[in-house]
Formats: structure tokens, sequence, C-alpha cells
């Protein structure tokens, strides 16, 4: 069920990728946050988490609605959080 309201949540943001600042947004994950933004081409995401001792990791992935939505709900990805 969530997998469904994060794929449709990126849907609608490759609908509006042509239309500046409507197609990203900024997101809580376990233990960080993410960036999202549509393309023409898919999806790129920028992963930034931290450890327990405040450590910072930044991660980027690449890849289409469909694999993104399945990443982003593997990392934990709160909707109520979702700030475009």
């Amino acid at each position: 069920m969530k997998n469904s309201a994060i794929l449709n949540l990126l849907e609608r943001l490759l609908r509006r990728r042509h239309i500046p600042d409507l197609h990203s947004f900024k997101a809580k994950i376990k233990n960080g946050v993410v960036f999202v933004d549509a393309q023409w081409d898919g999806f790129h995401i920028d992963f930034i988490t931290y450890d327990g001792a405040g450590n910072e990791t930044r991660e980027s992935w690449v890849g289409s609605a469909f694999l993104a939505a399945r990443e982003l709900e593997s990392r934990g990805l709160d909707l109520t959080s979702v700030e475009t």
C-alpha cells in the first residue's frame, strides 16, 4: 500500500517535470533526508543519512518511477514529511 502511494507521488512529479519547482521534493527517511527530482529520463535521488555518531553519508541513485518507489520505501520514506 505504501509503495503505491509513493509511486502515485512519483508519477505526479513525472507529469510535471517540465514545470519549475513542481517536479521535486524533499522528505525524511530513516536516519536522514532525501531529495527527489523527476527528470526526462527518470528520477535522480540524493540520500543523506547519519549514523549514531553523527557522521554523514551521501548517496546518489537514478532509475525509473517503479524502481524509485521501491528504493524510497526500502529506505523508510516518511510520506507525511514530503515538502514540494
